[in-house]
């Protein structure tokens, strides 16, 4: 019986998670507790009375902006 060389068969590497944009809205909307956003809240970026997904992408922007 021959013995397995890993080089032949090296363990295969779990592929890194990709999230979608539909994820990340859903994640940020749970962070944020955008679903009880107010006018006055400080999430609508857009100043249109509402936090919809705009303002989330925009709020995702100035989080990476600020982390660089």
């Amino acid at each position: 019986i021959k013995k397995a060389d890993p080089k032949e068969n090296p363990p295969k590497e779990e592929p890194e998670k990709k999230y979608s944009t539909k994820d990340i809205v859903s994640m940020m909307q749970y962070i944020f507790d955008a679903e009880n956003a107010v006018k006055e809240d400080w999430m609508d970026f857009d100043g249109n009375g509402k936090v919809n997904i705009i303002d989330l992408l925009l709020l995702k922007k100035e989080i990476l902006r600020s982390l660089q």
